[in-house]
């Protein structure tokens, strides 16, 4: 049986992430800098499942998800609940699968995640001036680059993109 095959017989399911998310991405950046710009600068490389998941997991005020696709981590995201707005955090989709507009599908999941626990107004991300794909992908579900909020940080050679829900 083709993996073509395989994708037909498995449904993608948006979930909590679990152990096995974190090894496998992990396995998604071959160097430092490739993680540090998807995770931020205090992010260090690692094959680790469980050094990475105590490094995204710092701040316990973030959730973290996955796309599956039977036993296949397609999609990972970070959701942070702050009053009416949903902040996105940390997407990132496996190399592997780019371009089947999984993004499209992550965003949207999490947003839905976000509605579902707080009278969502909002949604935020930050994401680096250079990531052309991401912003495009941003830009189609009605993100637009906004100030950044009085209060908050925002890092270095990023945008600040915001959608009213």
């Amino acid at each position: 049986m083709d993996q073509n095959t395989l994708q037909v017989n498995h449904p993608l399911k948006f979930e909590a992430a679990v152990e096995g998310d974190f090894a496998a991405l992990a396995s998604w950046f071959d160097n430092a800098h490739a993680l540090q710009e998807w995770g931020g600068p205090a992010l260090s490389l690692t094959r680790s499942p469980d050094d990475l998941m105590a490094q995204l997991h710092q701040s316990p005020d973030y959730s973290s998800y996955a796309i599956h696709q039977g036993n296949e981590t397609i999609a990972f995201g970070q959701l942070l609940l702050v009053k009416e707005r949903a902040h996105l955090a940390r997407l990132c989709v496996n190399p592997a699968r780019r371009g089947e507009k999984l993004g499209l599908r992550l965003v949207n999941e999490l947003i839905q995640q976000a509605a579902k626990t707080i009278n969502l107004k909002s949604a935020s991300l930050f994401v680096y001036e250079s990531n052309y794909v991401a912003i495009a992908c941003y830009q189609k579900l009605g993100f637009v680059e906004t100030v950044t909020p009085t209060g908050i940080s925002k890092p270095e050679r990023c945008k600040y993109m915001m959608k009213r829900c």
